[in-house]
């Protein structure tokens, strides 16, 4: 599966910060897609007529962690031009520099 999402994330090329960036460019198409695809997976997800099993969570609230973490993964996306995804994929094509972003 994870080889599926890698070739997937590659030949596609949707990244949220792909899309922020098209989107900051005046070329807002690529964050819409984006948008679209994930909010039409968690509205049609809990309607599916076969669930295949129940799974229950963990349901944490937001506090002030909450905040910084995704500040700081959003400044490090930032600062890699890419996701998480994208910054595994572009390690997987040797590219050194992204090795401070996982050790980071």
């Amino acid at each position: 599966m994870a080889l599926v999402i890698g070739i997937l994330a590659k030949r596609s090329g949707l990244c949220m910060v792909k899309g922020v960036t098209a989107l900051m460019a005046g070329r807002p198409i690529l964050l819409i897609a984006i948008l679209v695809c994930g909010f039409a997976f968690w509205f049609v997800v809990p309607f599916s007529i076969y669930p295949v099993k129940t799974i229950n969570y963990p349901q944490y609230g937001a506090n002030l962690l909450f905040f910084v973490g995704g500040l700081l993964f959003g400044l490090g996306a930032g600062f890699n031009q890419g996701c998480s995804v994208s910054t595994l994929t572009r390690l997987a094509q040797r590219d050194i520099r992204m090795l401070a972003t996982v050790f980071g």
